[in-house]
């Protein structure tokens, strides 16, 4: 008995697959750009997925990014000496606008205990009051020096400078009333206390200077 035959897979017949058209090349390059014109070798990317090609990175400088240290022992001291001094100020501001009398007459009766002599204390108008606004003035700009400064004893350390030089002329003044008149408890705390301050700022300038 035969086994039935089966048919044997026949190949299908061949079609005509047409040949390069002459010129096409040409018109394609004409609708579209070669591939490396529009992504070039030198930027560094492939031209579909945007993956960097090994070997062509152009190294481009970056800017130096500031580089934040901690305070020093001297510049942390400088900011302590600061904002306290921005408060005293503030607070000698306010005190001698509002009570200027009241404090000198309290400070005479110290001296009066230490038998020096007393500074007068007027009952009205008198030239010296044309003064004492530019001192309330001077106060209250010493204040904000010294707070400016407190915030940033490294980067606005400058605004420490101006309060030396106020409290060095105020003190050298008060040496110089000194002098020329008697002396008197109130005249001598302002000479011994601004250039004390004067003082101190200039050693903690200097520390911090030396970091």
């Amino acid at each position: 008995m035969r086994a039935p035959r089966r048919d044997r897979a026949r190949p299908a017949p061949a079609r005509d697959v047409p040949g390069p058209v002459p010129g096409a090349g040409e018109a394609l390059l004409a609708v579209a750009p070669p591939i490396d014109a529009v992504y070039p070798h030198d930027d560094g990317f492939a031209a579909f997925d945007h993956a960097p090609r090994p070997g062509t990175f152009k190294t481009r400088p970056m800017p130096d990014t500031p580089t934040t240290t901690a305070l020093t022992a001297a510049e942390r001291r400088l900011a302590l000496w600061l904002r306290g001094l921005a408060m005293l100020f503030a607070m000698g501001a306010i005190g001698a606008l509002l009570r200027a009398d009241e404090i000198v007459r309290n400070m005479n009766a110290v001296g009066g205990m230490l038998r020096m002599r007393e500074l007068a204390v007027p009952s009205g108008p008198m030239a010296s009051d044309f003064w004492f606004a530019l001192a309330v003035a001077n106060l209250a700009g010493n204040a904000v020096c010294a707070w400016l400064g407190s915030t940033d004893a490294r980067g606005r350390r400058a605004f420490a400078y101006p309060v030396v030089v106020s409290h060095l002329v105020s003190g050298g003044t008060a040496v110089l009333l000194l002098v020329r008149w008697a002396v008197s408890f109130p005249i001598l705390a302002l000479a011994v206390v601004d250039l004390a301050i004067s003082a101190i700022l200039i050693g903690t300038l200097q520390a911090a200077k030396g970091r």
